[in-house]
Parts: C-alpha cells; structure tokens; sequence
C-alpha cells in the first residue's frame, strides 16, 4: 500500500494536472582539452542526452515509472539544424557568444578540477513518485545514461573504422 505522500504525489503527476514532480539533476561534464567537442557539438550531445532521459523507463514492481518533462540549456537554445558547414559555424558562434545566458540561468557552468577545465551542463528533469529508495532511482537513471555513453561511443569507434576501411 502507498503513502499517503506518495499518493498525492500520483494525483498532482497525472497528465491533466501538473504531471511528474519528483526532481533529479543530469550533470554533463566535459574535459575541455580531452573533447573536441566546440559549444555546438556540446549543446548535441546535451539535447541527446536529454532526449534519451525523456526515454526512460524505470521498473519498480509491477510499474513503470518515467521521466516526464526535461529542460537544458538545448531547450532555449535556437534550433541544433544546419545544414552546410558556414551554417554550423555561424550556429556555433552563435552559441558560444550566448554562453553567459545559459550560465544565468544555472544550465552551463565551468570551472577548474586539478588544472583541467571542465564545463558543465545541467539537465533538469522531473520523475514520476515511487516508493522506491530515491537513490536507487538515481542508480538506474545513472546506469541508463551510462550505457546511452557506451552506445555513443561504439557507434563513432564504428564510424571510424568505417571511414578508415573505405581508404584501405
């Protein structure tokens, strides 16, 4: 039997109410010398990442709970489309220039961690309740999004063999 709270929580989480209200945080952080990744690629890589939360689907008993709204810095950002090289730059200076809004608002930060700049960037979401220990909620999502990295990672390591085999 659900709490009393967690019952509340239910009904304020329904759809034609306020939906999910359970808050948790996605940290992306990025060694600035070790990713070639310029403010465009990082905004990316930040709007998958935030897509794939709203994908998430975390079992607790006979349920499944989900993220429900996310929000980042991708999301006031104009949108990730281009579709020539002077248009991606252009989009990327863009970006970068605008960097001290997103910091304004909480969604990009920087700073130092022995010597090495890191920058990061904040994707805020709202899960549905659950009874399940919070932690092992964040567990999960963490494991989730740790495999969406994995898979990230094999699909270039594979694009680049890919690239280098057309050569041989």
């Amino acid at each position: 039997q659900d709490s009393r709270l967690i019952m509340d929580y239910r009904w304020l989480a329904e759809k034609d109410r306020f939906g999910p209200q359970v808050p948790i945080e996605v940290v992306v952080q990025i060694d600035k010398q070790k990713a070639f990744l310029d403010t465009l690629g990082q905004l990316e890589l930040v709007q998958d990442i935030q897509q794939h939360l709203g994908e998430i689907q975390i079992a607790d008993g006979d349920n499944l709970r989900v993220i429900g709204s996310t929000m980042s810095a991708a999301t006031f950002a104009p949108k990730l489309e281009y579709s020539t090289p002077t248009e991606r730059s252009v989009l990327n200076k863009r970006l970068a220039k605008n960097l001290d809004a997103y910091q304004k608002v909480q969604f990009f930060s920087s700073d130092r961690q022995g010597g090495a700049e890191r920058l990061l960037w904040r994707i805020s979401a709202r899960v549905e309740p659950t009874e399940m220990d919070y932690h092992k909620v964040i567990s999960l999502i963490e494991k989730d999004v740790d495999q969406f990295f994995a898979a990230r990672r094999n699909r270039q390591q594979q694009r680049v063999l890919n690239w280098q085999g057309e050569f041989k």
